[in-house]
């Protein structure tokens, strides 16, 4: 994944694309689906590190 911080506690994060060209390849699967694949599961992995971090504090 690609993050750039944009300021204010934000980012924005993009899947390598010559990474999820060579897992496209190798799978068989549209390029298309790994792209979304790889961006949900940065999501959901940034979903659960923000919780993670705002349960310590009071």
């Amino acid at each position: 994944m690609k993050i750039v911080d944009i300021g204010a506690g934000w980012a924005k994060a993009s899947p390598e694309c010559l990474d999820c060209k060579k897992i496209a390849k190798r799978t068989g699967r549209p390029l298309k689906t790994i792209m979304e694949e790889a961006t949900a599961a940065y999501r959901r992995r940034a979903s659960k590190r923000h919780t993670a971090h705002m349960r310590g504090r009071a």
